[in-house]
Protein backbone atom coordinates (compact mmCIF):
# COMPACT_ATOMS: atom_id res chain seq x y z
CA UNK A 1 0.00 0.00 0.00
CA UNK A 2 2.67 2.49 0.75
CA UNK A 3 4.55 2.01 -2.36
CA UNK A 4 1.32 2.05 -4.86
CA UNK A 5 0.89 5.08 -2.21
CA UNK A 6 4.60 6.87 -3.55
CA UNK A 7 3.88 5.68 -7.32
CA UNK A 8 0.71 8.09 -7.26
CA UNK A 9 2.84 11.00 -5.69
CA UNK A 10 5.23 10.17 -7.96
CA UNK A 11 3.36 10.46 -11.18
CA UNK A 12 0.86 13.54 -9.42
CA UNK A 13 4.38 15.15 -8.96
CA UNK A 14 5.45 14.72 -12.82
CA UNK A 15 2.32 15.79 -14.02
CA UNK A 16 2.48 18.79 -12.06
CA UNK A 17 6.06 19.67 -13.56
CA UNK A 18 5.14 18.86 -17.15
CA UNK A 19 1.93 21.26 -16.61
CA UNK A 20 4.55 23.75 -15.34
CA UNK A 21 6.76 23.57 -17.79
CA UNK A 22 3.99 23.59 -20.78
CA UNK A 23 2.47 26.86 -19.38
CA UNK A 24 6.17 28.35 -18.98
CA UNK A 25 6.55 27.15 -22.68
CA UNK A 26 3.43 28.83 -24.05
CA UNK A 27 4.30 32.58 -21.52
CA UNK A 28 7.54 32.54 -23.52
CA UNK A 29 5.94 32.19 -26.66
CA UNK A 30 2.84 34.47 -26.19
CA UNK A 31 5.97 37.17 -24.54
CA UNK A 32 8.20 37.06 -27.07
CA UNK A 33 6.53 38.18 -30.67
CA UNK A 34 7.67 38.52 -34.13
CA UNK A 35 8.59 42.30 -34.98
CA UNK A 36 7.95 44.96 -37.43
CA UNK A 37 11.24 45.96 -39.67
CA UNK A 38 11.79 49.21 -37.47
CA UNK A 39 11.53 49.24 -33.72
CA UNK A 40 9.20 52.49 -32.97
CA UNK A 41 7.79 53.28 -30.57
CA UNK A 42 4.09 53.03 -32.10
CA UNK A 43 4.96 49.62 -33.90
CA UNK A 44 6.03 48.24 -30.42
CA UNK A 45 3.20 49.41 -28.54
CA UNK A 46 0.89 47.68 -31.23
CA UNK A 47 2.11 44.30 -30.78
CA UNK A 48 1.23 44.45 -26.99
CA UNK A 49 -1.80 43.45 -25.31
CA UNK A 50 -4.19 45.30 -23.91
CA UNK A 51 -3.13 43.85 -20.45
CA UNK A 52 0.31 44.55 -20.97
CA UNK A 53 -1.13 48.50 -22.26
CA UNK A 54 -2.73 48.99 -19.19
CA UNK A 55 0.06 47.80 -17.00
CA UNK A 56 1.91 50.73 -18.50
CA UNK A 57 -0.94 53.09 -17.83
CA UNK A 58 -0.83 52.07 -14.47
CA UNK A 59 2.54 52.25 -13.71
CA UNK A 60 2.83 55.61 -14.99
CA UNK A 61 -0.03 56.87 -13.18
CA UNK A 62 -2.09 57.87 -16.20
CA UNK A 63 -5.55 58.41 -15.24
CA UNK A 64 -8.73 58.99 -17.19
CA UNK A 65 -7.95 56.53 -19.78
CA UNK A 66 -8.67 53.00 -18.63
CA UNK A 67 -11.78 52.82 -20.57
CA UNK A 68 -10.03 53.42 -23.82
CA UNK A 69 -9.76 50.80 -26.69
CA UNK A 70 -6.78 49.36 -27.40
CA UNK A 71 -5.59 51.24 -30.49
CA UNK A 72 -6.51 54.33 -28.64
CA UNK A 73 -4.55 53.65 -25.78
CA UNK A 74 -1.22 52.68 -27.42
CA UNK A 75 -1.90 55.92 -29.29
CA UNK A 76 -1.92 58.24 -25.38
CA UNK A 77 1.04 56.23 -24.29
CA UNK A 78 3.20 56.67 -27.54
CA UNK A 79 3.32 60.20 -26.28
CA UNK A 80 3.28 59.49 -22.46
CA UNK A 81 6.28 57.34 -22.27
CA UNK A 82 8.75 59.75 -23.77
CA UNK A 83 7.12 62.44 -21.21
CA UNK A 84 8.03 59.92 -18.13
CA UNK A 85 10.92 58.32 -19.80
CA UNK A 86 13.28 60.10 -17.31
CA UNK A 87 11.44 59.98 -14.21
CA UNK A 88 11.59 56.15 -14.67
CA UNK A 89 14.87 56.11 -15.51
CA UNK A 90 15.85 57.63 -12.51
CA UNK A 91 14.20 54.75 -10.14
CA UNK A 92 16.84 52.35 -11.56
CA UNK A 93 19.85 50.86 -10.48
CA UNK A 94 23.44 50.20 -12.36
CA UNK A 95 21.91 46.78 -13.65
CA UNK A 96 19.05 47.78 -15.44
CA UNK A 97 20.97 51.21 -16.22
CA UNK A 98 24.05 49.32 -17.76
CA UNK A 99 21.29 47.57 -19.67
CA UNK A 100 19.16 50.11 -21.35
CA UNK A 101 22.66 52.28 -22.24
CA UNK A 102 23.34 48.92 -23.97
CA UNK A 103 19.71 48.95 -26.07
CA UNK A 104 20.41 52.94 -26.45
CA UNK A 105 23.65 52.24 -28.06
CA UNK A 106 22.49 49.03 -30.65
CA UNK A 107 18.76 49.31 -30.54
CA UNK A 108 18.49 46.25 -28.77
CA UNK A 109 20.03 43.11 -26.52
CA UNK A 110 20.23 40.22 -27.18
CA UNK A 111 18.69 37.60 -24.48
CA UNK A 112 20.09 34.57 -23.15
CA UNK A 113 18.71 31.68 -21.87
CA UNK A 114 19.88 32.62 -18.64
CA UNK A 115 18.09 35.92 -18.34
CA UNK A 116 14.55 35.40 -16.36
CA UNK A 117 11.51 36.57 -18.69
CA UNK A 118 10.29 37.92 -14.83
CA UNK A 119 13.34 40.64 -15.44
CA UNK A 120 12.15 41.28 -19.62
CA UNK A 121 8.30 41.58 -18.19
CA UNK A 122 9.29 44.49 -15.56
CA UNK A 123 10.76 46.24 -18.13
CA UNK A 124 8.04 46.07 -20.19
CA UNK A 125 5.86 46.97 -17.60
CA UNK A 126 7.06 50.67 -17.24
CA UNK A 127 7.26 50.92 -21.45
CA UNK A 128 11.40 50.64 -21.13
CA UNK A 129 12.02 47.92 -23.60
CA UNK A 130 10.06 45.81 -25.81
CA UNK A 131 10.16 42.24 -26.38
CA UNK A 132 10.53 40.14 -29.71
CA UNK A 133 11.46 37.66 -31.62
CA UNK A 134 13.95 37.98 -34.56
CA UNK A 135 14.61 34.02 -35.93
CA UNK A 136 15.72 31.99 -32.82
CA UNK A 137 17.28 35.31 -31.33
CA UNK A 138 15.10 36.87 -28.31
CA UNK A 139 16.36 40.86 -28.68
CA UNK A 140 15.14 42.91 -25.82
CA UNK A 141 14.34 46.85 -27.80
CA UNK A 142 14.11 50.19 -27.20
CA UNK A 143 12.56 52.40 -29.75
CA UNK A 144 14.49 55.33 -31.02
CA UNK A 145 12.57 57.71 -29.50
CA UNK A 146 13.69 57.11 -26.07
CA UNK A 147 17.15 56.39 -27.34
CA UNK A 148 17.33 59.71 -28.58
CA UNK A 149 16.18 61.14 -25.06
CA UNK A 150 19.05 59.76 -23.31
CA UNK A 151 21.24 62.28 -25.44
CA UNK A 152 19.56 65.44 -23.72
CA UNK A 153 20.09 63.58 -20.14
CA UNK A 154 22.66 64.90 -17.31
CA UNK A 155 24.58 61.48 -17.54
CA UNK A 156 26.55 63.33 -13.87
CA UNK A 157 23.33 64.07 -12.57
CA UNK A 158 21.69 60.66 -13.93
CA UNK A 159 24.35 58.35 -12.39
CA UNK A 160 24.50 59.78 -8.91
CA UNK A 161 20.90 58.94 -8.62
CA UNK A 162 21.97 55.48 -10.10
CA UNK A 163 24.64 55.16 -7.25
CA UNK A 164 22.14 56.15 -4.67
CA UNK A 165 19.40 53.96 -5.90
CA UNK A 166 21.81 50.90 -6.35
CA UNK A 167 23.07 51.01 -2.53
CA UNK A 168 19.76 51.78 -1.21
CA UNK A 169 18.48 48.24 -3.31
CA UNK A 170 21.20 46.35 -2.08
CA UNK A 171 21.50 46.97 1.65
CA UNK A 172 17.72 46.62 1.64
CA UNK A 173 17.99 43.57 -0.34
CA UNK A 174 20.99 42.40 2.34
CA UNK A 175 18.83 42.95 5.71
CA UNK A 176 15.90 40.93 3.87
CA UNK A 177 18.16 37.70 3.23
CA UNK A 178 19.16 37.72 6.95
CA UNK A 179 16.45 39.08 8.65
CA UNK A 180 13.71 37.14 6.57
CA UNK A 181 11.01 39.90 6.72
CA UNK A 182 11.50 43.51 8.33
CA UNK A 183 9.35 46.55 8.65
CA UNK A 184 9.60 49.17 5.42
CA UNK A 185 10.11 52.07 7.66
CA UNK A 186 12.82 50.00 9.93
CA UNK A 187 14.70 49.50 6.46
CA UNK A 188 14.63 53.04 5.90
CA UNK A 189 16.07 54.05 8.89
CA UNK A 190 18.69 51.45 8.62
CA UNK A 191 19.26 52.48 4.94
CA UNK A 192 19.58 56.35 6.16
CA UNK A 193 22.28 55.01 8.59
CA UNK A 194 24.61 53.16 6.63
CA UNK A 195 24.33 55.25 3.87
CA UNK A 196 24.76 58.48 6.17
CA UNK A 197 22.84 60.34 4.12
CA UNK A 198 19.07 61.74 3.87
CA UNK A 199 16.39 58.73 2.71
CA UNK A 200 12.83 60.47 1.51
CA UNK A 201 10.49 57.92 1.96
CA UNK A 202 8.32 58.46 -1.08
CA UNK A 203 11.36 58.06 -3.25
CA UNK A 204 12.83 54.65 -1.20
CA UNK A 205 9.45 53.08 -1.78
CA UNK A 206 9.38 53.55 -5.20
CA UNK A 207 12.64 52.95 -6.14
CA UNK A 208 12.67 49.22 -3.93
CA UNK A 209 9.33 48.79 -5.01
CA UNK A 210 10.18 48.76 -8.46
CA UNK A 211 13.56 46.69 -8.03
CA UNK A 212 11.09 43.71 -6.45
CA UNK A 213 9.26 43.30 -8.94
CA UNK A 214 12.05 43.26 -11.40
CA UNK A 215 14.69 40.51 -9.51
CA UNK A 216 11.76 38.91 -7.72
CA UNK A 217 14.40 38.47 -4.51
CA UNK A 218 11.75 40.55 -2.32
CA UNK A 219 7.80 41.33 -1.66
CA UNK A 220 7.11 44.58 -1.44
CA UNK A 221 4.73 46.10 0.51
CA UNK A 222 4.60 49.33 2.22
CA UNK A 223 4.28 47.94 5.98
CA UNK A 224 6.82 44.99 5.64
CA UNK A 225 9.92 43.37 3.17
CA UNK A 226 9.54 39.96 2.98
CA UNK A 227 12.13 37.20 1.24
CA UNK A 228 10.29 35.83 -1.75
CA UNK A 229 10.73 31.81 -0.54
CA UNK A 230 8.94 32.82 3.27
CA UNK A 231 4.83 32.18 3.04
CA UNK A 232 5.03 33.03 7.15
CA UNK A 233 6.37 36.91 6.91
CA UNK A 234 3.63 37.93 9.38
CA UNK A 235 4.49 35.33 12.13
CA UNK A 236 8.71 35.52 11.69
CA UNK A 237 8.00 39.61 12.60
CA UNK A 238 5.55 38.65 15.20
CA UNK A 239 8.13 36.82 16.40
CA UNK A 240 11.11 39.21 16.47
CA UNK A 241 8.95 42.00 17.72
CA UNK A 242 7.81 39.43 20.64
CA UNK A 243 12.11 39.45 21.78
CA UNK A 244 12.51 43.42 22.52
CA UNK A 245 15.39 43.18 24.52
CA UNK A 246 17.52 41.79 21.09
CA UNK A 247 18.38 44.65 18.68
CA UNK A 248 18.76 43.61 15.50
CA UNK A 249 22.32 41.71 14.74
CA UNK A 250 24.11 44.69 13.54
CA UNK A 251 25.59 44.04 10.13
CA UNK A 252 27.87 45.92 7.94
CA UNK A 253 27.27 47.81 5.12
CA UNK A 254 29.86 45.07 3.23
CA UNK A 255 28.03 42.15 4.72
CA UNK A 256 24.53 43.56 3.29
CA UNK A 257 25.92 44.29 -0.28
CA UNK A 258 27.38 40.67 -0.48
CA UNK A 259 24.00 39.34 0.87
CA UNK A 260 21.88 41.09 -1.61
CA UNK A 261 23.24 39.01 -4.28
CA UNK A 262 21.17 36.75 -6.28
CA UNK A 263 21.95 33.33 -5.17
CA UNK A 264 24.16 34.22 -1.97
CA UNK A 265 24.54 31.84 0.17
CA UNK A 266 25.91 32.59 4.03
CA UNK A 267 28.31 29.93 4.74
CA UNK A 268 29.11 29.79 8.45
CA UNK A 269 32.41 28.09 9.94
CA UNK A 270 30.08 24.95 10.79
CA UNK A 271 28.87 25.18 7.53
CA UNK A 272 32.21 24.56 5.74
CA UNK A 273 33.41 22.19 8.17
CA UNK A 274 29.61 19.48 7.62
CA UNK A 275 30.45 20.14 3.50
CA UNK A 276 34.82 18.59 4.34
CA UNK A 277 33.22 15.86 6.32
CA UNK A 278 30.77 15.67 3.30
CA UNK A 279 33.39 15.22 0.59
CA UNK A 280 35.24 13.07 2.31
CA UNK A 281 32.69 10.31 1.05
CA UNK A 282 30.82 12.11 -1.81
CA UNK A 283 31.52 13.78 -4.93
CA UNK A 284 30.08 17.31 -4.51
CA UNK A 285 30.29 20.17 -6.98
CA UNK A 286 30.33 24.17 -5.98
CA UNK A 287 26.85 24.36 -7.20
CA UNK A 288 25.76 21.25 -5.56
CA UNK A 289 27.24 22.80 -2.43
CA UNK A 290 25.42 25.84 -2.58
CA UNK A 291 22.37 24.40 -3.25
CA UNK A 292 22.54 22.13 -0.17
CA UNK A 293 23.35 25.22 2.14
CA UNK A 294 20.99 27.38 0.72
CA UNK A 295 18.26 24.22 1.40
CA UNK A 296 19.48 23.70 5.07
CA UNK A 297 19.46 27.45 6.17
CA UNK A 298 15.83 27.86 4.56
CA UNK A 299 14.89 24.10 6.59
CA UNK A 300 16.58 25.56 9.86
CA UNK A 301 14.93 28.97 9.71
CA UNK A 302 11.79 27.20 9.44
CA UNK A 303 12.08 24.01 11.52
CA UNK A 304 12.71 23.91 15.11
CA UNK A 305 13.57 20.32 15.14
CA UNK A 306 17.13 19.80 13.86
CA UNK A 307 15.57 16.31 12.50
CA UNK A 308 14.01 18.05 9.85
CA UNK A 309 17.69 18.58 8.35
CA UNK A 310 19.17 14.83 8.42
CA UNK A 311 15.49 13.97 6.83
CA UNK A 312 17.12 16.37 3.82
CA UNK A 313 20.17 14.93 4.00
CA UNK A 314 18.94 11.53 3.40
CA UNK A 315 16.91 12.49 0.77
CA UNK A 316 20.03 13.29 -0.34
CA UNK A 317 22.75 10.80 0.90
CA UNK A 318 23.38 7.04 1.72
CA UNK A 319 24.31 6.88 5.51
CA UNK A 320 26.01 4.12 5.88
CA UNK A 321 26.62 3.27 9.44
CA UNK A 322 25.50 4.67 12.86
CA UNK A 323 28.65 5.76 13.42
CA UNK A 324 28.93 7.99 10.28
CA UNK A 325 24.91 9.19 11.34
CA UNK A 326 26.71 10.23 14.57
CA UNK A 327 29.23 12.10 13.30
CA UNK A 328 26.95 13.87 10.61
CA UNK A 329 24.41 14.44 13.88
CA UNK A 330 27.13 16.17 15.72
CA UNK A 331 28.42 18.92 12.81
CA UNK A 332 24.21 19.06 11.83
CA UNK A 333 24.01 20.45 15.55
CA UNK A 334 26.96 23.13 14.92
CA UNK A 335 25.40 24.08 11.38
CA UNK A 336 22.05 25.17 13.34
CA UNK A 337 23.10 26.91 16.12
CA UNK A 338 26.11 28.76 13.88
CA UNK A 339 22.87 29.79 11.50
CA UNK A 340 22.03 33.17 11.61
CA UNK A 341 18.03 33.28 12.07
CA UNK A 342 14.93 35.56 11.09
CA UNK A 343 13.26 34.63 14.26
CA UNK A 344 16.19 35.86 16.39
CA UNK A 345 17.17 39.28 13.76
CA UNK A 346 19.93 37.95 12.19
CA UNK A 347 21.35 36.43 15.29
CA UNK A 348 22.55 33.03 15.52
CA UNK A 349 21.37 30.64 18.77
CA UNK A 350 25.24 30.79 20.28
CA UNK A 351 25.57 34.28 20.00
CA UNK A 352 22.29 34.79 22.12
CA UNK A 353 22.53 32.11 24.35
CA UNK A 354 23.79 34.07 26.68
CA UNK A 355 21.16 36.66 26.96
CA UNK A 356 18.07 34.58 26.70
CA UNK A 357 18.78 31.50 29.02
CA UNK A 358 14.99 31.55 29.63
CA UNK A 359 13.83 31.23 26.19
CA UNK A 360 16.86 30.03 23.86
CA UNK A 361 19.21 27.24 24.72
CA UNK A 362 21.60 25.87 21.90
CA UNK A 363 21.29 22.15 21.21
CA UNK A 364 23.00 20.00 23.92
CA UNK A 365 26.45 19.23 22.19
CA UNK A 366 29.40 17.79 23.50
CA UNK A 367 32.06 20.24 24.76
CA UNK A 368 34.88 18.86 24.11
CA UNK A 369 34.21 17.48 20.61
CA UNK A 370 37.26 14.98 19.39
CA UNK A 371 39.14 15.86 16.26
CA UNK A 372 39.02 12.95 13.38
CA UNK A 373 41.99 11.40 12.55
CA UNK A 374 42.42 10.58 8.99
CA UNK A 375 41.93 7.46 9.95
CA UNK A 376 38.81 7.95 11.76
CA UNK A 377 36.91 9.31 8.52
CA UNK A 378 34.06 7.16 7.20
CA UNK A 379 34.84 6.04 3.82
CA UNK A 380 31.09 5.96 2.44
CA UNK A 381 31.80 4.27 -0.35
CA UNK A 382 33.15 1.06 1.90
CA UNK A 383 29.17 0.81 3.30
CA UNK A 384 26.22 -0.11 1.92
CA UNK A 385 22.74 2.21 2.47
CA UNK A 386 20.84 1.58 5.79
CA UNK A 387 16.92 1.91 4.65
CA UNK A 388 14.04 3.24 5.87
CA UNK A 389 12.81 -0.20 6.98
CA UNK A 390 16.22 -1.98 7.45
CA UNK A 391 17.11 -2.80 10.99
CA UNK A 392 19.35 -0.10 12.93
CA UNK A 393 23.10 -0.26 12.88
CA UNK A 394 22.53 0.42 16.64
CA UNK A 395 20.99 -3.20 17.19
CA UNK A 396 18.29 -2.18 18.62
CA UNK A 397 16.17 -4.92 16.60
CA UNK A 398 13.78 -1.92 15.67
CA UNK A 399 13.44 -0.80 12.14
CA UNK A 400 16.26 2.49 11.18
CA UNK A 401 13.02 4.87 10.66
CA UNK A 402 11.69 3.76 14.21
CA UNK A 403 15.09 4.14 15.75
CA UNK A 404 18.12 6.16 15.29
CA UNK A 405 16.46 7.98 12.22
CA UNK A 406 14.29 9.91 14.69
Amino acid sequence: MEKKLEGMLLRALKYSKAQTKKAELMRETRFWRKSFPSFELGNMLSLLTKTELDDIRKNLNISGVSKLKKAELADVLEEAIPAHFKQIILLLDQERYDLLQEMKNSGYVVVDQDFPIKKAEALLKYGLAYPVKDGDRKLLTMPPELAGLFETFDRNEIQTVIDRNTGWIQLTFGMVYFYGVIETSLAIKKTESLMKSEVKVADYMNIVSVACDYYNQVKYSPYKLTAYEIFNGGEILDEQQSRKTIDYYPFTKKELIQASKPGYVDFSKEMERLFQFLKEGYDLTDHDKNKIASELIYIINNEVNPTAVMDYLQELFEFPSFEFLQQLTERIVNVSNNTRQWVLKGHTPNELSQKEKKHLHPLNIPTNEPKLAKSNVINIKDYTKVGRNDPCVCGSGKKYKKCCMK
